[in-house]
């Protein structure tokens, strides 16, 4: 995980990582989290599902995009609603896959994929 920090260039904060035993979401109920992140000033919590190592991988990619986005102040969760890029958006306007945060790890995760399975492999998997 910590070398993915330093792909998204994400420095000086404490990460610390929970297994993910049950997730629940009003806004998301149709979603099946595999993992999420939440933050508190430089301190992230992980909560991550028991998966394979290849679809960890896979989902810690995705999450990396997300810590980089709460880092950079792009992204914050507020009761309610999200505050995206600097725009209040209620809770439910998007659906999870349409969702601006989502759909940019999303797109992103691949390549950050690729880096550390060439770096845990020594070639892309």
């Amino acid at each position: 995980i910590y070398l993915g920090l330093s792909i998204v260039e994400v420095k000086g904060i404490v990460l610390v990582t929970k297994p993910l035993l049950n997730f629940y979401h009003p806004d998301f109920q149709d979603v099946e989290a595999k993992a999420y992140v939440r933050n508190q000033g430089s301190q992230y919590i992980l909560w991550i599902a028991d998966l394979s190592r290849s679809e960890s991988i896979k989902t810690i990619s995705h999450e990396l995009i997300h810590i980089g986005q709460y880092y950079r102040s792009e992204l914050e969760i507020k009761p309610g609603m999200v505050l995206w890029k600097g725009e209040l958006i209620p809770n439910g306007q998007f659906s999870y896959v349409d969702s601006p945060w989502e759909k940019e790890a999303f797109s992103k995760q691949v390549q950050i994929e690729e880096q550390l399975r060439k770096v845990l492999y020594g070639k892309n998997l």
